[in-house]
């Protein structure tokens, strides 16, 4: 209706019911985030780069290629590559003498990818091209698996110039 005076349930907004209260101590203290924040990126970081090192094949390699530390006495410069279906773009340490092709990434991605000496007898040349850098594809031989490593053809070519 019409006039009179209005009903006290008119206009007021109903509660959805009873509230349910936290228990006592179980509610989040506002500093914990800031806690976990620099426990919980270095962890996924590193589980970040563990994947990365199972997708590409890494961890094939490093089974049987695998080196304590960076061989010295190796040269080695920083390229961007493909390992299996990983793309490492400036953080892939690449490297040979006589005794093989030398792999490696940098310290920040290094979890997952320890450094690898691959000696040349597990090391095929594969196709060549691109679209627009040429680059060469080699294979490698990891104990019962390929793992395919397309660099820039340049640097390929530097590296297989080394091999005896």
């Amino acid at each position: 209706g019409g006039g009179g005076a209005p009903s006290p349930e008119r206009g007021r907004l109903q509660s959805p019911g009873p509230r349910c209260p936290a228990p006592p101590g179980r509610t989040l203290p506002a500093w914990l985030p800031a806690l976990l924040g620099p426990v919980a990126v270095p962890g996924l970081w590193l589980s970040i780069c563990t994947l990365f090192g199972r997708l590409s094949g890494w961890h094939h390699m490093a089974r049987h290629y695998a080196l304590p530390a960076e061989p010295p006495g190796v040269s080695t410069q920083l390229a961007g590559g493909r390992v299996g279906l990983v793309q490492y773009k400036g953080v892939l340490w690449v490297g040979a003498d006589a005794a093989g092709l030398v792999l490696g990434v940098l310290l920040l991605w290094r979890r997952g990818h320890p450094w690898l000496r691959i000696p040349w007898e597990r090391v095929r040349t594969g196709e060549r091209g691109g679209f627009l850098t040429e680059a060469q594809t080699l294979h490698i031989d990891a104990g019962g698996h390929t793992v395919d490593l397309r660099l820039g053809a340049r640097t390929a070519d530097a590296l297989l110039a080394r091999r005896p």
